[in-house]
């Protein structure tokens, strides 16, 4: 393990992820060899849940290079500032980024707790943004398609990091679009599959601004008790446009939750609210934990 810690040959803290993931699934942040150490062995034990089916696409569609590529992992440096997706297309010669998405972190942690939308970023940042997203595009090669970029800027360097691009459109974001234009971006990828380059979405919406809220659990503990449908219900009445989708049942053993722990750090519920009607969303859901 020490012959991959010297080729890495980055500077502590960084992260190690894989190449092809969902939810962060073994993505984790080293700070120290040993932990590296620790960490890879989980990975060696995990990583082809993920990486031979990925591999089986890539073979489907004639790429044999990409799927006999020896790696499995990639190593990040860290990268600061305020984080946010960039929305898009290429089409026609053309790379539009049509809509900038403000993500919002865990206090302390990188776990993604929520998306706002539109992007509180001031004018100068969000040009800059979007010229750093064309160009890293046109440099791909992405065509007729739409994209998701991850990205940070800093405002101290007044620089913007590029984290990633994935070609498709954040399901996470389809609400958030329909609240503010009137359509969800789906729009845009239904005109793209049909040839046709997509109309700049309008401000139909009933919202300024939305918000997407994910109830995270970082601790392991077993659900006794999950929100009925009249109290989500009565939620609904009294902040209309809200949507909640709660994503955990009652678990009748440890084990069973624990291994939904292991499998990313437990997302209890989405939240979708409109500003208009901002205040006090109080939910219950009771969590027991393993006695210590």
């Amino acid at each position: 393990m020490f012959l991959y810690w010297v080729l890495i040959n980055l500077a502590v803290p960084f992260w190690i992820k894989p190449i092809k993931s969902y939810h962060s699934y073994l993505a984790y942040r080293i700070d120290n060899h040993d932990q590296f150490s620790n960490y890879m062995k989980r990975v060696r034990r995990l990583i082809n849940y993920l990486d031979l089916p990925f591999r089986f696409i890539l073979e489907q569609y004639g790429m044999h290079q990409l799927a006999g590529m020896p790696e499995k992992m990639i190593a990040e440096s860290l990268v600061s500032g305020h984080q946010f997706t960039a929305e898009g297309y290429a089409f026609g010669g053309e790379i539009i980024v049509y809509g900038i998405v403000d993500v919002i972190r865990a206090e302390g942690r990188s776990s993604v707790t929520g998306y706002e939308y539109p992007s509180s970023l001031p004018q100068q940042a969000k040009a800059s943004v979007e010229e750093v997203v064309q160009r890293a595009v046109r440099q791909t090669g992405l065509s007729d398609c739409a994209f998701n970029a991850d990205l940070f800027y800093n405002f101290d360097k007044k620089k913007v990091f590029l984290l990633e691009i994935n070609p498709r459109i954040s399901q996470a974001f389809t609400d958030l679009f329909e609240k503010v234009h009137g359509i969800s971006h789906h729009g845009i990828m239904l005109n793209l599959a049909l040839n046709r380059k997509p109309k700049e979405l309008g401000s139909e919406g009933k919202a300024r601004v939305a918000g997407h809220f994910m109830i995270r659990s970082f601790t392991a503990g077993r659900v006794v008790q999950v929100p009925s449908e009249e109290e989500l219900g009565t939620m609904k009445r009294k902040f209309p446009g809200l949507e909640i989708f709660i994503t955990v049942q009652k678990i009748p053993t440890w084990e069973d939750w624990l291994f939904i722990m292991q499998i990313v750090t437990a997302i209890l519920w989405p939240i979708f609210i409109l500003e208009e009607k901002t205040g006090r969303c109080c939910i219950k859901i009771i969590l027991k934990y393993p006695e210590t």
